[in-house]
C-alpha cells in the first residue's frame, strides 16, 4: 500500500497543483534484484488553484489509474534498504487534468524509497516520487500536462 502527496507547478492558467493519492502493488521477483509489478491507483485526487481567476474556487479533481512498474532492490534481505523504482501508465480523470487538457492521461512515476524492516515479513518505507501526468497532445496542440513532485509512504506487508 502506498500514499503520495505532493505539488506541483502547473500550466499558466492554473498556477498551482497539488495532489494525494492511495495505492495497491504487487511485485513479482526478476534477476539481479530487480521486479516488476502492477500499482493500481483507486483514489487520485488533484486539487487545482486558478491564479488567474481570484475569485475563482480551487477545483478538485479525481481520478483511477493503472501501471506497470519496474523496480530495483538495494540491499533485500538487509534491515535497511534502497528501493528504485519507474512506471509508466494510464489516468482516466472524472473531469479534465488540467481544466485545459482531458480526462484521458499518460502517467509516469520515477521514485526511490528507503525501506526498514519491521519484522514478520513486514516492512514501511519512506521516499520520493515524481509523478507526471499528461495527454500527449492527444485530444489537440494544447499538452497542459502537471509533474508532481511528492513524499511517499508505504507499507509492504509478508506475502
Amino acid at each position: 500500500m502506498i500514499s503520495s502527496y505532493g505539488q506541483a507547478s502547473a500550466p499558466t492558467s492554473q498556477g498551482f497543483a497539488e495532489f494525494g493519492s492511495l495505492s495497491v502493488a504487487r511485485d513479482f521477483p526478476l534477476e539481479s534484484n530487480f521486479l516488476w509489478g502492477v500499482e493500481l491507483t483507486p483514489l487520485f485526487l488533484v486539487s487545482l488553484t486558478r491564479v488567474d481567476l481570484p475569485d475563482r474556487p480551487r477545483e478538485s479533481r479525481a481520478a483511477v489509474a493503472a501501471a506497470p512498474f519496474l523496480a530495483w532492490d538495494a540491499f533485500p534481505r538487509a534491515a535497511v534498504g534502497l528501493r528504485l523504482e519507474a512506471s509508466v501508465g494510464l489516468l482516466w480523470a472524472f473531469s479534465p487534468v488540467p481544466a485545459e487538457g482531458s480526462r484521458f492521461n499518460f502517467l509516469d512515476i520515477l521514485g526511490g524509497r528507503v525501506r526498514v524492516r519491521l519484522g514478520g515479513g513486514a516492512a514501511l518505507s519512506l521516499g520520493v516520487r515524481r509523478t507526471h501526468i499528461s495527454n500527449l497532445g492527444t485530444v489537440g496542440p494544447d499538452n497542459p500536462g502537471l509533474s508532481f513532485y511528492a513524499g511517499a509512504l508505504a507499507i509492504d506487508l509478508a506475502r
